[in-house]
């Protein structure tokens, strides 16, 4: 099984001087890959290859111009070409041509570049050396029998983090229970599943809405200090920087939350042991098409808690199942079948509604675990 990891990493300041300057060149390999194949794609219809693109880059830095490429590492433009390679045809399988990658902005994107495998080397210490750079400290050890893959070194808004992958072997659990579980996730709550579990979301603990409340303040200094016509090339002011950092901080601490939080919650619901987990299909990039909910939805973190649970249920033998999409979970009983219908109700079908009778047993349902009842029963139905 592939495992992906992440350590951070406390380079020096002029470690971390060499970072930004790899990741600028990644940045500008990568819009320039982009620019060169979609001009040769639009005059004659057809592809550069990979080979040469990543050619085009020893090329053009024997020319004055871009003689600034020799001062980086050549594995550098080559890896990021190689991205756009890798983006190009997905766009190409999903729209029939390359026109759907974007450039890369200077003021959105995130520093980043790739480490080729063989620019890695293992260390006994808590220590990492990169071809060009020498050692680099990081926050903890790296795992020293193993080959790690698609080495990426960011920077997250406070710490420099390299992520990794390798292959591991799990050992499963020798026995698993019969039953299968429907989760629904919704917004007052993150989850509820068929056999009573319900967590709530951490949106709504002290701590979370401290940082909320902090970054909100900072976001609003970083608007009132920020020099719209300033001169090109002269930084922004000292407070503006220091609302910028203190933002991003507070960015990083909520992610942080969530990501602990979903870590804890997949790994109580598999901890049960069960055979089989179901789960909704929903479009959330539909769902945030609505103003009033779409903090709420990306808030919750709903896609990275269903990744999470995927890759746990796999490791332990655990079917991970996605009902159909458009399945009426809420609205139908779960006890006789009965599909809810605004004929027969006051209150039209919406989010509004909680809880409802079924007309034709008259069983009370909360809406939420009436949807897991039926998220298990259709993994039933399927078997």
């Amino acid at each position: 099984m592939l495992t992906a990891r992440q350590v951070v990493l406390i380079p020096t300041a002029e470690q971390e001087k060499v970072f930004r300057q790899y990741a600028d060149t990644a940045r500008f390999a990568y819009n320039f890959a982009k620019k060169i194949s979609d001009t040769y794609f639009a005059y004659t219809g057809e592809s550069l290859t990979l080979n040469d693109l990543q050619k085009t880059f020893t090329v053009i830095k024997q020319t004055k111009a871009y003689g600034w490429l020799k001062d980086v590492n050549a594995q550098v433009p080559k890896l990021a070409a190689r991205d756009y390679d890798k983006a190009r045809k997905a766009s190409f399988k999903n729209k029939g041509h390359s026109f759907g990658t974007n450039f890369k902005s200077k003021r959105k994107t995130a520093p980043k570049f790739r480490v080729e495998q063989f620019s890695f080397f293992k260390c006994d210490k808590k220590e990492i050396n990169i071809t060009s750079i020498g050692k680099v400290r990081t926050s903890r050890r790296l795992p020293r029998t193993k080959k790690l893959r698609n080495l990426r070194i960011q920077f997250n808004g406070v710490n420099w983090v390299m992520s990794y992958s390798f292959e591991h072997e799990v050992d499963r659990p020798s026995e698993l229970s019969e039953k299968v579980i429907g989760i629904d996730d919704g917004l007052s709550s993150l989850v509820t599943c068929s056999n009573g579990m319900e967590f709530d979301s951490v949106r709504f603990s002290d701590k979370y809405k401290r940082h909320e409340k902090l970054k909100t303040q900072y976001a609003r200094q970083m608007s009132k200090r920020y020099q719209k016509h300033n001169q090109k090339g002269k930084p922004q002011s000292k407070r503006y920087v220091k609302a910028k950092d203190a933002h991003a901080r507070h960015s990083k601490k909520m992610s942080d939350m969530r990501s602990t939080y979903n870590h804890q919650v997949s790994r109580a619901i598999l901890n049960t042991m069960p055979k089989a987990v179901v789960v909704e299909d929903k479009s959330l990039k539909f769902m945030i098409k609505n103003p009033k909910q779409a903090k709420a939805v990306m808030s919750q973190g709903i896609n990275q808690l269903m990744r999470f649970l995927e890759y746990k249920a796999e490791s332990q033998g655990t079917i991970f199942q996605k009902a159909p999409r458009g399945f009426a979970s809420s609205k139908i009983c779960h006890c006789c079948g009965y599909k809810y219908n605004d004929m027969d109700y006051e209150i039209p079908w919406g989010l509004a509604v909680r809880e409802w009778v079924c007309v034709g047993c008259g069983a009370v349902h909360d809406r939420d675990f009436n949807a897991a009842k039926n998220l298990e029963y259709c993994f039933k139905e399927v078997i």
